[in-house]
């Protein structure tokens, strides 16, 4: 029995709401600018200039990851295809199963909010690799039977789960 294929993007609609709220930051720095000529307050503008960048930044990284469509993993009968980095248009790097010396799910919960992660180990390099599971269009569970099937299979470690709080 093979396993399908798993291609894991990011999660459209989380994209477009990130960006629907970058947007609405920069209108209402726009809108900061338009009222900025009735008060001549020094203080005020070079405070005003800061956060006009802060918000600047913030839509241009949200339009980024909005137009990044092209898969963060994929798990295949090869072996895995990840980014390099969690930057959006980052270039992916293949590791064929023989590479992989053991894989770990990673469980962050931070204030109420839960990031999944998976992460696995290279021999030819001794580094460490790791994607954020929680932000993607497939079920974690889907990921980890997958990555159960192929770890039986290639004879890759699993290493368990760490929870962090």
């Amino acid at each position: 029995m093979e396993y399908e294929t798993l291609i894991g993007t990011r999660k459209r609609r989380a994209s477009f709401l990130t960006l629907l709220i970058a947007t609405f930051f920069v209108i209402l720095m726009l809108y900061g600018h338009y009222h900025r000529h009735l008060v001549e307050k020094t203080w005020l503008i070079y405070s005003c200039i800061f956060f006009d960048l802060f918000f600047f930044l913030g839509f241009v990284w949200a339009l980024l990851e909005f137009l990044d469509n092209r898969p963060l993993i994929i798990i295949s009968k090869d072996g895995i295809v990840m980014r390099k980095r969690w930057t959006p248009f980052s270039k992916s790097r293949h590791f064929p199963w023989s590479e992989i010396e053991y894989y770990l799910t990673q469980i962050h919960v931070i204030k109420g909010f839960i990031n999944f992660f998976l992460i696995i180990g290279v021999k030819s390099s001794n580094k460490e690799y790791r994607t954020e599971l929680s932000s993607l269009n497939i079920s974690e569970s889907d990921v980890l039977r997958s990555m159960k099937y192929y770890s039986t299979k290639y004879g890759f470690r699993d290493s368990g789960r760490i929870n962090t709080t």
